[in-house]
């Protein structure tokens, strides 16, 4: 597909996962269990595309949510189901969904010049993070990072400095099982990168490409997945990976022209017209595959340069 048809056909395939009656996104065609993450993420596609009105209905969910905690707000749950619009039963916080939601937020505060009706929710997410990253020597490294990328957003707040201090002090220590390791998780790397600006795990990316054969092709499909480990193809990653290739002008064409090309065959149809979006993984049993949220949803910020966890800064300003 040509790249201006195939934009247009994945911006379609994120408004088409919408739930004309929850307005929260599927995870994809056949699931209706979704994440913050991924309706938040959806929410940035669709303010960048000038569909506010979609990204406020999604907003308001959450913020509905907010409000009827009773002032007991220290997060999200992480699943929602598309078809009631409520939290799954079983789920629990993640704590990287109130700092990538708080970033979606703020793009659409910068795009619409105030958060109205959002201000309550936006300040108790904040406060919410800034608890975490007080505790932050507990945490994964890629949510150190997406943290600090939320509160770097809040230089007003009180001893805001600190905070970002110590989280920074966490995601870079080498003596703590909290601090980045960018030979061992790839997502650690992407996260340096689009966060921090640090590009000294490049020689790293390596390690995490994957090889999986598809039936008569020879070639097969390269792709990368976060752990040395992984026998799959993660296909959002892989996309976030070519991304920071392209613009640390990685001298490696499997980098860059290889995964660019085979990314290309993986492109499915949505079942309404004029929609089309990549898969979430591909891996050696691989027989049926649908097209998912995440990852055409990175997609697109690969072909518009565009930061999700540094909104309003392009990749290649990092």
């Amino acid at each position: 597909m040509e790249h201006e048809s195939t934009i247009h056909a994945a911006v379609n395939f994120v408004k088409s996962l919408i739930s004309p009656e929850t307005h929260l996104c599927w995870m994809d065609e056949n699931n209706a269990s979704g994440s913050v993450r991924s309706n938040a993420l959806a929410t940035m596609v669709l303010v960048h595309e000038h569909e506010i009105s979609l990204a406020e209905q999604i907003f308001r969910v959450f913020n509905r949510y907010y409000h009827n905690t009773h002032n007991r707000f220290d997060g999200f749950p992480h699943e929602w189901n598309a078809r009631t619009g409520l939290p799954e039963r079983s789920s629990i916080v993640w704590d990287e969904d109130t700092a990538i939601l708080f970033l979606a937020l703020n793009y659409y505060q910068q795009k619409r010049g105030h958060l109205t009706p959002y201000t309550a929710m936006a300040n108790e997410m904040i406060s919410a993070l800034i608890k975490k990253a007080a505790g932050c020597d507990l945490l994964p490294a890629d949510v150190i990072a997406s943290l600090y990328a939320a509160l770097s957003h809040c230089p007003d707040r009180p001893g805001i400095t600190t905070y970002l201090q110590r989280l920074r002090d966490c995601f870079f220590s080498h003596d703590r099982i909290c601090s980045a390791d960018f030979s061992q998780a790839l997502n650690h790397f992407i996260r340096g990168v689009k966060v921090f600006g640090i590009t000294s795990g490049c020689k790293y990316i390596r390690h995490f490409m994957k090889h999986i054969p598809q039936g008569g092709d020879i070639l097969g499909t390269r792709g990368v997945s976060n752990f040395i480990d992984d026998d799959f193809i993660d296909i959002a990653l892989t996309v976030e990976t070519m991304s920071i290739a392209n613009m640390l002008r990685v001298p490696d064409a499997e980098l860059t022209t290889v995964m660019t090309r085979d990314i290309g065959k993986w492109w499915l149809p949505g079942r309404q017209s004029h929609t089309a979006g990549l898969p979430a993984r591909i891996d050696r049993t691989t027989t049926e595959l649908v097209p998912a949220l995440e990852p055409t949803c990175h997609w697109l910020f690969y072909r518009w340069n565009f930061n999700y966890l540094a909104p309003c800064r392009k990749v290649s300003d990092a």
